[in-house]
C-alpha cells in the first residue's frame, strides 16, 4: 500500500513521523507540498520519501490519498484532484468539520465510486500514542482494513458515527492545547513558591506523569488518587479546600462548547 499525503502542516508532519516510527517504509510515502521550502524540509528529514508539488503525480503514484489540508482550502484541493483518476483510490480525510457528504458534493457525481472515510486524530500520533476517531460505513470495513491496520499502530482508535467525530476534534485534538494550558497554569502557580522556571516546569511534567502512571498501573480513578493523597488535617486538605473543582470544570465546559460550535461551523 502506497500512501499519498496532501498537506504537510503540523498534523501532516505528525502522521509521517508516526508512520515511520511504527515501521511504515519511507519508500511507500508520497507527500504533496505547496512550497519549495516545505519540500526541502521533507527531503532533509526523510531521504526516501517522494515529494512533489504536482497533485496529479501523487494521485497516479498512490493507492491511498490522505487529505490534511486546512478546511478553508478543502474546496480548492478537491476541485483540483477531481480532475484526476481517483475513482480507484481510497480517499481519507483528516479535515476537521467537513463531512463525507460535503466532500462527495465537492467531488461531484462523477466520482461517486470513490471510497471515502474520515479520520480525526490528534498530533500525538507522531509517537504512536494518538487518539484517533474514524468514521466509515460498516459495509466498507473490508475495503478500509489495510488503512485501519496502519492507524491502529498510531494510537487508540475509536470507531464512531460521523456525527461524533467533532467530539474527538474537541476533546482529543484541541484537548491537547487545553491540557497544556492547565499545566502551564500549574507551573506558574508552583513558581510562586519555587521561583525557578525550569524546576517548576519539570515538577509540573513529572506530577502529571505520576497521576497518569498511577491510573494506568493501578486502574484507579482520579477521585481515588485525591482521597489517597488528602489526609485529614494535612497540607493537601488545606489546599483542596481552596481549589474550586466546579469552577475548573465549568470553565472547561465553556471552552469545549465554543470549540465544538466552531467544529460544527468550520467553513464560516
Amino acid at each position: 500500500m502506497r500512501i499519498g499525503i496532501i498537506g504537510y502542516g503540523h498534523l501532516g508532519k505528525a502522521l509521517v513521523r508516526g508512520l515511520i516510527l511504527t515501521g511504515f517504509s519511507q519508500n511507500n510515502i508520497d507527500i504533496n507540498a505547496r512550497t519549495q521550502k516545505t519540500r526541502d524540509c521533507v527531503r532533509d528529514e526523510f531521504k526516501d520519501i517522494y515529494v512533489t508539488d504536482n497533485k496529479e503525480e501523487l494521485v497516479n503514484r498512490t493507492d491511498v490519498i490522505i487529505l490534511i489540508t486546512e478546511p478553508k482550502n478543502a474546496k480548492d484541493v478537491l476541485n483540483e484532484i477531481k480532475a484526476y483518476k481517483i475513482d480507484s483510490k481510497i480517499v481519507v480525510s483528516f479535515m476537521a468539520g467537513i463531512t463525507i457528504e460535503e466532500i462527495r458534493n465537492m467531488l461531484g457525481e462523477k466520482h461517486n465510486a470513490v471510497k471515502l472515510f474520515r479520520v480525526m486524530p490528534n498530533i500525538a500520533i507522531q509517537d504512536g500514542n494518538g487518539v484517533i476517531g474514524v468514521a466509515y460505513a460498516e459495509e466498507d470495513y473490508e475495503i478500509f482494513q489495510d488503512v485501519l491496520n496502519v492507524l491502529n499502530r498510531l494510537g487508540y482508535v475509536l470507531k464512531l458515527d460521523e456525527d461524533s467525530l467533532n467530539h474527538i476534534t474537541v476533546t482529543a485534538a484541541s484537548g491537547l492545547a487545553f491540557v497544556a494550558c492547565l499545566m502551564n497554569s500549574y507551573q506558574k502557580a508552583s513558581n510562586t513558591l519555587i521561583n525557578d522556571d525550569e524546576k517548576s516546569k519539570e515538577i509540573t511534567i513529572r506530577i502529571f506523569e505520576n497521576v497518569i502512571n498511577m491510573i494506568k498501573k493501578e486502574d484507579c480513578s482520579f477521585d481515588d488518587i485525591i482521597c489517597r493523597i488528602t489526609t485529614k488535617g494535612g497540607t493537601t486538605e488545606a489546599g483542596m479546600k481552596n481549589l474550586n473543582q466546579e469552577l475548573i470544570t465549568e470553565n472547561l465546559e465553556i471552552c469545549m462548547k465554543k470549540s465544538y460550535e466552531k467544529a460544527n461551523n468550520i467553513m464560516q
